[in-house]
């Protein structure tokens, strides 16, 4: 699938897990910025990216002032965060987070840590699942830290 954005950061944090397949972490395949164009200007990335599934939204439903504190605790933090780390702040808070470890979330923020992404966009559009196995993956990382480098532009490629 490819993914065409204006999102830097979105382009950057791809490029940084480019080619790294896990198992919670959407899988990129290539990425790249546009040459310039008159019509488009600068700033325009390509995301070569496995097709997921979109999860139910049945199953979150009940989990919105769950993500909701994740997203806040993970955005208020100053480094990515192991879930055991996310749930400690949660319980200061006062804040259940259990729904969220039913759907899988611990495996999802657990991998993020591991890769070095301070990921803070928790919500049901960026949370899919990956035909087959059922998992839980995260997707669009725009809103995170990551520290990758700008993407290589565009010369030519072969779709052959």
């Amino acid at each position: 699938m490819l993914k065409v954005t204006r999102d830097r950061d979105e382009a950057r944090a791809a490029n940084m897990i480019n080619g790294i397949h896990t198992e919670h972490v959407y899988r990129v395949f290539d990425v790249f910025k546009f040459p310039r164009h008159q019509g488009w200007g600068d700033g325009v990335y390509g995301i070569v990216c496995e097709k997921l599934e979109k999860f139910p939204i049945g199953k979150i439903t009940h989990s919105w002032n769950a993500l909701k504190a994740l997203r806040n605790i993970a955005e208020e933090a100053t480094h990515p965060l192991t879930w055991e780390e996310v749930e400690a702040e949660a319980r200061l808070d006062g804040v259940d987070l259990a729904p969220l470890r039913d759907l899988g979330l611990p495996d999802v923020v657990d991998e993020l840590e591991w890769l070095g992404i301070k990921f803070f966009d928790y919500h049901h559009g960026n949370l899919m699942v990956r035909p087959g196995t059922k998992g839980l993956v995260a997707i669009d990382l725009g809103f995170s830290d990551t520290g990758g480098a700008d993407p290589p532009v565009l010369e030519s490629r072969s779709l052959v």
